[in-house]
């Protein structure tokens, strides 16, 4: 089975995923170093290595319009690269510390004590302000993921965006065309 890449913004969702994905074989993890270095990587790697990319980049938005046309542009970008290219792209709305309050536990592990309702709905919107304001501003994502324990991987391992990466993963369709 040809080998997938996993394709990031950053160093830190770099290392959120290969938690979650730890044991998992035929698949690399590599990470941009932002939005547009994650964009050029992606397309460097369907052009050249012509191996199948799964995008994982924020949103940046919580606006429907504002994603649609996110993903329509990073859509085409990718697809002229290599036509026929092996690609997936998967947008967290606003942001990747959205998937932490997916899971209210999780979220309350990370950051040591219950949340209030409010703090659940502001989360939503705004999940890396509720994570920073939440720990005092002492916000250190490495120590973030660094806590998550096996019951809390459990827990994001069941989300429905992690059974949709883990299907492309394991997809039968998995090589490029020469």
């Amino acid at each position: 089975m040809t080998p997938k890449i996993i394709v990031t913004e950053g160093e830190m969702d770099r290392l959120l995923w290969s938690r979650i994905f730890s044991g998992i074989e035929n698949i690399k993890i590599t990470a941009g170093s932002g939005y547009s270095a994650a964009l050029t990587l992606a397309s460097s790697i369907l052009t050249y290595h012509k191996k199948p990319v799964l995008l994982l980049l924020d949103a940046d938005s919580n606006d429907q319009t504002d994603i649609a046309e996110r993903y329509s542009f990073v859509n085409s970008y990718l697809g002229m690269s290599t036509p026929g290219a092996v690609f997936k792209i998967i947008l967290f709305q606003p942001e990747l510390e959205t998937v932490f309050f997916e899971d209210a536990k999780v979220a309350e592990h990370l950051i040591g004590r219950s949340l209030t309702e409010p703090e659940l709905q502001l989360a939503r919107l705004h999940p890396k302000q509720v994570l920073q304001e939440a720990v005092s501003g002492n916000y250190n994502y490495r120590k973030v993921i660094s806590k998550l324990n096996k019951e809390d991987l459990a827990r994001l391992r069941q989300l429905k965006v992690v059974k949709e990466i883990q299907s492309f993963l394991q997809a039968e369709k998995d090589s490029l065309p020469a």
